[in-house]
């Protein structure tokens, strides 16, 4: 009952808002379904020139291995809107998985025609060339993403990590740098690349600098209202949760590195014999008492990134306590 009601909202969604819907349901978001896979139809049986309702349709039979019927939806999205980059995207995708090196370059080429200021698109071809060993050829793209000048954070953020992670940008990272502090002064993650760059660099008033803007965001970070999870991650850790608790597994939902536990009880409410585990306060007090570079190698969430060794022991002790005391106790 309550998945039918949820295809039905999704239904009435996708008829008066298909941008947004597609964004929260577009890849892998949902299982192949046949309830899913008649939301679409049914959509574009109401509305045939939802090119949206293609992509999203594409979308579920390219996960489930049905390549021809996802190559003919996303074709048919593409013939009714050419202008949309995202078909291109998705194409270009598709292609790439399929082995069609030549078609999926190109496709993610004309996502870059149609809307040159679009950042999704320069993203797509640089990670194409970096996977096939085109390093050059990625940082090209990037910095023409860059000399635009009109695209988000996420274009100076991406440049940053492939530095750090790959070794790219070499003759160009300070200016990088420069240009994100610049544009992204208000985002967390760019105090937290400044600060390692700071300490390298043996600039320890600067490093002070940035570790009391850090330490002051973990101080003062609350549960928001944004931190809620989407309606698809909703239905998927319900439905998870009740195959689990059917085999009589005891279940135990932790949250991520500093983030608030308060958004996984709320959407778990009503589930009983679910043991929480936070690793809010634990981490952004060793962040606050330390440094955040003591715990992480990354920063790709932006408040917190893939844990080091003493992350990883952070979170194994405080996960270790829990069992021993909360669940072994019982």
């Amino acid at each position: 009952m309550k998945q039918r009601k949820t295809l039905k909202m999704y239904e009435d969604m996708f008829r008066n808002e298909p941008e947004r819907v597609y964004k929260i349901m577009k890849g892998p978001g949902l299982p192949m379904d046949k309830g899913v896979e008649q939301v679409y139809k049914k959509t574009i049986e109401a509305n045939p020139e939802n090119s949206l309702a293609y992509l999203a349709l594409g979308d579920l039979y390219a996960v489930s291995g049905r390549a021809k019927e996802a190559e003919w939806n996303y074709r048919k999205g593409m013939e009714i809107d050419p202008k949309n980059f995202q078909v291109y995207i998705r194409l270009g995708e598709f292609y790439m998985l399929s082995g069609k090196t030549k078609e999926a370059e190109r496709m993610f080429k004309k996502g870059i025609e149609v809307d040159p200021e679009k950042f999704d698109a320069y993203a797509k071809l640089s990670d194409f060339y970096r996977v096939f060993g085109k390093k050059k050829e990625a940082e090209r793209i990037y910095r023409e993403a860059m000399e635009i000048g009109k695209m988000g954070g996420g274009v100076y953020k991406t440049a940053l990590e492939l530095h750090n992670r790959q070794d790219m940008f070499k003759d160009a990272y300070e200016q990088i740098l420069i240009l994100a502090k610049e544009k992204c002064f208000n985002a967390l993650w760019i105090h937290l690349e400044l600060s390692r760059y700071y300490k390298k660099k043996g600039d320890i008033a600067s490093y002070n600098k940035e570790r009391e803007i850090i330490n002051t965001y973990y101080r003062e970070s609350r549960w928001s209202e944004q931190n809620r999870y989407k309606t698809t991650t909703n239905s998927n850790y319900l439905e998870y949760v009740r195959k689990v608790q059917s085999k009589g597994v005891k279940l135990i939902c932790m949250q991520y590195p500093a983030r608030s536990i308060k958004p996984l009880k709320e959407m778990l409410d009503g589930c009983e014999g679910v043991t929480f585990v936070s690793n809010e306060m634990n981490f952004k007090n060793a962040i606050v008492n330390g440094d955040y570079w003591g715990l992480f190698k990354d920063y790709f969430a932006g408040d917190f990134g893939h844990c080091n060794e003493k992350g990883n022991r952070l979170i194994a002790e405080n996960l270790a306590d829990v069992i021993l005391n909360r669940v072994v106790k019982r």
